[in-house]
């Protein structure tokens, strides 16, 4: 059975950023300030955890 897939407001908010900055290298660094000017809760832990979720699912999306 597969996992289920949920959204969370710092999901929404990060792909909301790096939609903003496509093309162009940006760091962890960087993607915290976004969250800290935006008065939003994430830990650098949750930052790399969404990115790494999201690496996968687009190497499944090319794969088909």
């Amino acid at each position: 059975m597969a996992k289920a897939r949920y959204k969370t407001k710092q999901m929404t908010e990060l792909h909301t950023f790096l939609q903003s900055v496509q093309g162009q290298h940006v760091t962890v660094q960087e993607i915290r300030d976004y969250f800290k000017d935006r008065e939003i809760a994430v830990g650098t832990t949750t930052i790399y955890r969404i990115m790494r979720a999201a690496i996968i699912a687009n190497a499944k999306n090319v794969e088909n």
